[in-house]
């Protein structure tokens, strides 16, 4: 998937490269629901993008909207099926209200790795 990405982002990496997806939040959008226009800031060392998975979850509303410059595009995220979606930090993006059900939501910062770089992936608490 990774792969996919940098292909479709036109991510070049130099030997020694490679582009990681560090998981940030689980989101869970209920009815109501719904995220003002804004652009992500670099939260980890090398960032230059987000992924959203969005996973089977029966909701209506909820489209994401993604602008950049002159051009938009709507990513519906309500045909109860996973799929996925990404794009640069600098890209205005919203998601519009959710008229019911619930829309699930892994996000994930992609960020470019160099050789001998390493990802500390976060530990539950102990009960």
């Amino acid at each position: 998937m990774l792969k996919d990405i940098a292909t479709d982002l036109g991510i070049s990496t130099t030997s020694g490269q490679s582009i990681y997806a560090e998981p940030y939040k689980l989101l869970i959008h209920e009815e109501g629901a719904m995220f003002k226009a804004h652009t992500d800031t670099e939260k980890i060392p090398g960032m230059f993008g987000t992924l959203i998975i969005s996973l089977p979850s029966a909701h209506q509303g909820g489209d994401i909207v993604l602008k950049y410059q002159s051009q938009t595009t709507i990513y519906k995220t309500s045909e109860h099926k996973q799929s996925w979606a990404c794009w640069y930090s600098d890209v205005s993006h919203e998601v519009l209200p959710i008229h019911s059900g619930y829309h699930i939501v892994l996000t994930f910062n992609l960020a470019i790795r160099s050789a001998g770089q390493t990802t500390t992936i976060p530990r539950p608490m102990a009960p």
